[in-house]
């Protein structure tokens, strides 16, 4: 099943919020506290070890409200479930997209009706195995040097071929003099 396809900026909801988001320029946090006292438990919600408070953003009921008519336009619900459920919702490449199923510690993901648990099982055996060789030093860059030993601040989750900004475009490219590279 394909997502839907309707245009949010067809949605009367659309023009609303961008009236609303004009708006709410001249308004202040402060205002908005003062003239609900019951802002926060309003605009915050708590889902098993989740709490998320809206409340400290420039949003008005009004504009929330908004945001809710354009999700409901834009069929939001029907399109979770085709994600959830792994219809082949990648238009692009015509296949489902699985990064739930990647991510959770046990997947009953399927496709077409056909479960992928092997298939999700696989790739993370791979991903495990790639992640280890960097870590151990067994994954070698084109000129023999160990991955992990790119910069000392690996334990900070600095990416390959990137640190402290600087983006190497080739792995053979020698760092800028002065870079943070030296000092790695």
């Amino acid at each position: 099943m394909p997502l839907p396809q309707n245009n949010p900026e067809q949605s009367p909801s659309w023009e609303k919020l961008k009236n609303l988001a004009t708006s709410v320029q001249a308004t202040t946090l402060i205002d908005l506290f003062k003239n609900d006292s019951s802002r926060v438990s309003k605009m915050s919600l708590e889902w098993q070890d989740f709490y998320v408070d809206f409340s400290k953003n420039l949003i008005t009921e009004e504009a929330w409200n908004a945001l809710y008519d354009l999700a409901i336009f834009s069929e939001l619900d029907a399109a979770k479930q085709a994600y959830f459920n792994g219809d082949l919702i990648n238009e692009t490449e015509g296949r489902a997209v699985l990064h739930t199923a990647l991510r959770a510690k046990h997947s009953n993901a399927k496709v077409n009706g056909k479960e992928v648990n092997h298939e999700v099982a696989e790739v993370k055996q791979r991903i495990q195995a790639l992640s280890e060789a960097v870590i151990s030093g067994s994954k070698k860059r084109i000129y023999s040097k160990a991955l992990h030993r790119h910069c000392k601040h690996w334990d900070r989750r600095v990416r390959f071929g990137s640190c402290d900004g600087y983006r190497s475009t080739s792995l053979l490219q020698k760092p800028p003099q002065g870079s943070f590279y030296e000092q790695c």
